[in-house]
C-alpha cells in the first residue's frame, strides 16, 4: 500500500488541473454535457464538471472500495492516503494504516 499511497498522492492529489482539461470544460461548460473518461485522477471534477456527469470506467484513485466486492460503497481515501505517504518508512507503512471492509473485514482496495 505504500506505493499505492505515493502514486495515488502524485497523481490525484498533488497534480493540479492541466490546460487541456480547462480548454475542454471551456467548450462544453455552458452546455448540456456527460463524460465518460478512462481517467483516475479526477481531472475532469477538478475543472468543475459535476461528479454525478462523469462515468469512470477505469475507477477513480480518490476512493477505496471493498477488494471482494461485498457491497458499492466507494470511501474518500484522502485523508488516509496522506497519513500513509507522511508514515511511509523503507517503503512500507504501519499495519494500523492497512484499511479493512467495514462490512465484511476484508482488504480494501483501490477503486478502479
Amino acid at each position: 500500500m505504500a506505493y499505492w499511497a505515493r502514486y495515488i498522492q502524485l497523481n490525484r492529489y498533488d497534480t493540479g488541473t492541466t490546460q487541456l482539461y480547462l480548454d475542454l470544460y471551456e467548450l462544453v461548460k455552458n452546455n448540456k454535457h456527460f463524460v465518460i473518461s478512462t481517467n483516475v485522477e479526477s481531472q475532469f471534477e477538478k475543472v468543475g464538471v459535476a461528479s454525478s456527469s462523469i462515468f469512470e470506467i477505469q475507477g477513480n484513485y480518490g476512493y477505496l472500495q471493498c477488494e471482494k466486492g461485498c457491497h458499492d460503497t466507494l470511501y474518500d481515501n484522502e485523508e488516509l492516503v496522506k497519513k500513509m505517504v507522511e508514515q511511509t518508512v523503507d517503503c512500507k507503512i504501519p499495519t494500523n494504516l492497512v484499511s479493512k471492509c467495514p462490512v465484511c473485514g476484508g482488504p480494501m482496495d483501490v477503486n478502479l
